[in-house]
């Protein structure tokens, strides 16, 4: 039996209320978790300070430093955040995220050190030409390959 057109308009807005907003969302996460861990993995390590305070939030930036730094040669610390840890906290954050709702928030991957720009700025060897413009064009690259825009 075919569907009629009130039916049909019931569908469409099912699915516009409920599909893309759920694609939207799981997109967007995709793009920030690929920027932070391609910002971090770009970023210069001598202590793992700057390393180690990248962060992600949804609405507003933390103005807290954690102030851990790594021994030198070690990978990580207990403090840093993992890719699947901003996964499971964008996935918490996510409520609420939608055209529905009306409620597109900023989603901000940010870094408290000062010393940051300085080193986006070339101050490092590791990374004389910077590495968060580098990152953020890596990310570029990443949408367009999965046809996200």
């Amino acid at each position: 039996m075919g569907m009629n057109v009130a039916n049909f308009k019931q569908a469409l807005d099912e699915f516009s209320e409920q599909e893309i907003p759920y694609q939207w969302k799981r997109q967007t996460i995709d793009i920030i978790v690929f920027l932070f861990v391609t910002i971090k993995a770009r970023n210069p390590w001598l202590t793992g300070h700057s390393h180690n305070n990248w962060s992600v939030s949804i609405g507003t930036p933390t103005i807290e430093e954690r102030g851990e730094r790594d021994e030198p040669n070690r990978s990580t610390t207990a403090r840093d955040i993992s890719e699947q840890q901003v996964r499971v906290q964008l996935g918490a954050m996510k409520q609420g995220w939608g055209a529905k709702q009306g409620n597109f928030d900023i989603v901000w991957v940010y870094n408290n050190v000062p010393y940051v720009q300085a080193l986006e700025n070339g101050h490092s060897g590791q990374a004389p030409e910077g590495f968060i413009g580098i990152a953020i064009e890596e990310t570029r690259t990443y949408i367009q390959m999965r046809r996200y825009i």
